[in-house]
């Protein structure tokens, strides 16, 4: 039996693109998008308040079989992504935040869309890799 143990360091990836590296993968293993899916979301297909991502059909969407749909990204992946875009230097700012945040003026019809998707949301709470792995 070792005597000598050392508990092991928490690891940190020191490379400028860290966090986006991060984002990216904790998105894809908590989403199931695929990478294309992935590259063509724009910053309002992602409601970070209720870990909402809107797939998009069709050519723009790259959704495979032209078909949209949403998946959901549970709380660990969200704050990842958060953390991302805010520490971002290009166009992200305060507004672009409020909107990934769910702060529209479109609460009604956001209503009625989470009412119709609360037991796939749920179902993915339950099962989320990001949030049960604790990575």
């Amino acid at each position: 039996m070792r005597t000598d143990y050392t508990p092991r360091r928490k690891f940190t990836m020191r490379r400028p693109t860290a966090r986006r590296d991060r984002a990216i993968i904790l998105t894809l293993l908590d989403t199931g998008l695929r990478a294309s899916e992935l590259c063509s979301l724009r910053i309002g297909d992602v409601d970070l308040k209720s870990g909402k991502v809107i797939v998009r059909h069709g050519v723009g969407g790259r959704s495979k079989g032209g078909k949209g749909r949403t998946v959901f990204m549970g709380k660990s992946t969200c704050r990842v992504v958060w953390r991302y875009l805010a520490d971002r230097d290009d166009g992200s700012d305060l507004f672009t935040l409020k909107s990934l945040l769910g702060r529209s003026s479109l609460e009604m019809v956001e209503h009625y869309a989470r009412i119709a998707e609360v037991d796939v949301e749920q179902a993915h709470r339950r099962a989320s890799p990001g949030d049960n792995w604790r990575l």
